[in-house]
């Protein structure tokens, strides 16, 4: 008890404070971290706003903290529990779809409806796919009632371990973005640079020994490629514009790899996907941003050769979808030629043909496109209209 005490103290430390007990609402948006692209949507649905809740500490409750301290209860999950039961929601919804506590509330609150919207790209070592795979009788343990997922692959996926039924929806913000079909003669690299540690399977990696091994391989071939064919190298930057981490990411590609590298100023551009769209080829490795171009049409080539050079599974392209380990436009295989010839592709394929070859590579069984996310809403409908 003295450690949950502990854990809280130092929370309430650092938290804003808020003195009022939440309104009633009919939607509860799970986690603060998310919730503009829900709240986006929901406008189109509802007039009026729905409650947001902050579940990582950056505001707390006090009166309900109160609730719960009265009856010694410490524990994170019984805040939200009690939140939860203030609030009283028709539906709690979260776009955080890797947080495996969400999946609990259906047996605490089994006449609430829970909605989760994928938020990104999973690999099989997402952290919410390696608790489900060491929890025992999942099944029993994890489910929602809506699982609005990329495409069919990952919705089955998820089903093997959350009992709910998912719908295909595309990505909500790729889907909330205007497809331009006006190119310029640029081919992207979108980075995927760490500034940070983490973990799989105990292991620590970094970006010297995650996302340096794709780079060394990929960034040469991809420079001659667009010397020999004119083209406007650029590596679009996953940090921040103008952030001290965006500096370091420039820095790591400029002293690595080539001083005269291009790097889009993103303050000129509405998002990254405007900037996808301008490019005639985007490339990259397994990032969310790479499948969501595909999505968009665009001609996109997939070098999924991580999981190979790290040897680590599910990093293939398209997991959990059983593709071959290289195609059209992707490779799992960390060979030149491949990478070369998949460029070529590319660049001799007109745009008007890319449609068939997505079709014929079942691309909408990874991810879908819904132009202003009408299947999304749809689904939240029926779900608000259902007594």
């Amino acid at each position: 008890m003295f450690k949950y005490f502990y854990k809280l103290l130092i929370i309430l430390i650092k938290a804003k404070k808020n003195y009022k007990l939440p309104k009633k609402n009919q939607i509860l948006i799970y986690d603060s971290i998310g919730s503009d692209p829900i709240l986006f949507l929901l406008k189109k649905i509802i007039d009026f706003k729905p409650h947001v809740m902050s579940t990582r500490g950056e505001i707390i409750n006090i009166p309900i903290l109160i609730l719960n301290l009265v009856k010694l209860k410490f524990k994170k999950k019984s805040y939200i529990y009690k939140y939860i039961e203030i609030v009283n929601p028709k539906i709690i919804i979260t776009f955080i779809d890797n947080n495996i506590e969400f999946y609990k509330i259906n047996s605490v609150f089994p006449y609430k409806k829970t909605v989760f919207i994928q938020n990104g790209w999973r690999s099989y070592h997402s952290d919410v796919f390696q608790k489900f795979s060491m929890a025992d009788n999942v099944k029993e343990k994890f489910n929602v009632d809506k699982m609005l997922v990329f495409g069919s692959e990952i919705g089955k996926e998820y089903s093997k371990y959350i009992e709910g039924e998912y719908k295909v929806i595309g990505s909500l913000k790729n889907n909330n973005n205007t497809i331009s079909n006006k190119k310029n003669k640029f081919i992207i690299y979108v980075s995927q640079w760490m500034d940070s540690n983490f973990y799989i399977d105990e292991k620590k990696f970094n970006n010297l020994n995650y996302s340096y091994p794709c780079d060394k391989i990929i960034i040469p071939i991809l420079i001659n490629f667009a010397t020999k064919n004119k083209y406007e190298f650029y590596i679009l930057t996953r940090s921040n514009f103008l952030s001290e981490n965006e500096k370091l990411e420039i820095n790591y590609f400029k002293n690595t790899f080539n001083k005269n590298i291009n790097f889009f100023k993103k303050n000129d551009f509405r998002d990254s996907y405007e900037i996808i769209d301008l490019a005639e080829i985007v490339t990259g490795v397994d990032s969310t941003l790479l499948y969501e171009s595909i999505a968009r049409k665009n001609k996109t080539a997939v070098f999924s050769i991580r999981g190979n050079l790290l040897n680590i599974k599910g990093f293939n392209y398209g997991w959990p979808g059983k593709f071959p380990n290289k195609g059209d436009f992707w490779t799992d295989i960390p060979n030149h030629l491949y990478i070369k010839n998949i460029l070529d592709f590319l660049h001799t394929t007109p745009l008007k043909d890319l449609n068939l070859v997505y079709n014929k590579n079942k691309t909408q069984s990874i991810i879908d496109y819904d132009y202003e996310n009408q299947k999304a809403i749809k689904f939240i409908k029926q779900i608000l209209n259902k007594k």
